[in-house]
């Protein structure tokens, strides 16, 4: 069910982007001249999502390993640091990976 609203919310953006930005795909017989820096922007795009998203792994790494860390040196027993800190520290990267999209779809 989950995924059936997923693909029917895709649709439905879809379709309100093309309707904003004036039609369909462009269908006339001759390609767009810019080929090189759409290219150079795609290619940039994805090294930009594939070193965000090292980022995000290393740094969530980080933080849970720290916290850990703290948390025994502290006395803190393994059943609260893996309910407390273990599972804040694997859904911080999801809230910020959604705040930074949230954020960066305003603009």
């Amino acid at each position: 069910m989950l995924f059936t609203a997923l693909v029917a919310y895709t649709a439905f953006l879809i379709r309100q982007s093309r309707r904003a930005s004036g039609g369909g795909p462009v269908t006339s017989g001759s390609p767009p001249d810019t080929d090189a820096p759409q290219s150079a922007s795609w290619l940039r795009n994805v090294a930009l999502i594939v070193a965000g998203l090292a980022a995000l792994v290393l740094g969530s790494t980080w933080l849970v390993a720290g916290a850990v860390t703290i948390a025994e040196t502290l006395g803190v027993s393994e059943l609260v640091i893996g309910l407390t800190i273990v599972a804040a520290g694997t859904s911080l990267p999801e809230v910020a990976t959604s705040m930074l999209a949230t954020g960066h779809r305003r603009r």
